[in-house]
């Protein structure tokens, strides 16, 4: 988690394409948008081409972004309201 200069929070958490890794940060991240704080909500995943179709779920709770993203796109999802 990061804490940007306007106290915002940028969270990016590591998601393995497994059913149990999916499901728990779905809840997490499911949980953290309902407290509407504004907080940017983020998956890290190996690959997006290789998620699977259930992983991709997470899209509607969060952004996805790949691990080998440069630092600029990391910066731009961490601003992103």
């Amino acid at each position: 988690m990061v804490v940007l200069p306007n106290r915002r929070h940028a969270i990016f958490e590591s998601v393995a394409d497994h059913p149990n890794s999916i499901s728990s940060k779905f809840m997490k991240f499911s949980d953290l948008a309902g407290a509407e704080n504004g907080d940017s909500l983020n998956a890290v995943v190996e690959s997006l081409e290789g998620f699977s179709e259930k992983g991709q779920m997470l899209g509607s709770v969060a952004n996805i972004i790949e691990a080998s993203a440069d630092d600029q796109q990391f910066v731009k999802l961490a601003e992103a309201a």
